[in-house]
């Protein structure tokens, strides 16, 4: 997982459905030895509730996948133009840009990169590899270099090499 925060709220979730779990079966098995609960059946409530969890995970994990594997697709093809759509795709993330936006400075098409980097930086303003690429390409105005120098200096105020 590269975001904590999907780990916490995942085992938040999902020690809350085990706790509604537990509840139910005290509530509904007081005095069963382990055997004779061994089979019962899930309530009806629990098992929709299981199969909605199992769908909504689904629907939610499913753009971030296919974002995935048609970038990664296009990646191993060196296609610039389907790793861009892929990026720009829903569930495409500043994961799928960075990558597209260094093949294309890569491949020295300044103004692909160009593009890309100001798509990245109004998506994801607090992207410094976003700026950087804004500041020192051929193509950005002189008032949008000074712009990114500000914002990368703001970004990485400690770093020698923004002067």
């Amino acid at each position: 997982i590269n975001q904590i925060g999907v780990g916490v709220w995942g085992w938040i979730f999902t020690g809350a459905i085990l706790g509604l779990v537990r509840i139910e079966e005290k509530d509904g098995q007081h005095g069963l030895s382990a055997a004779q609960a061994k089979g019962k059946l899930l309530s009806a409530s629990s098992s929709l509730a299981a199969v909605i969890g199992f769908a909504a995970g689904l629907l939610l994990a499913f753009a971030p996948l296919r974002a995935d594997i048609e970038f990664r697709s296009a990646q191993v093809k060196g296609d610039i133009e389907q790793m861009r759509a892929a990026a720009l795709s829903t569930g495409g993330t500043a994961w799928h840009l960075s990558p597209t936006l260094d093949y294309a400075i890569r491949s020295g098409n300044e103004s692909l990169a160009y593009e890309t980097a100001e798509i990245l930086v109004e998506r994801y303003p607090r992207d410094f590899f976003g700026w950087r690429v804004i500041e020192t390409s051929p193509v950005s105005t002189q008032d949008r270099v000074a712009e990114a120098r500000l914002k990368s200096r703001e970004l990485d105020p400690f770093n020698p090499d923004l002067g």
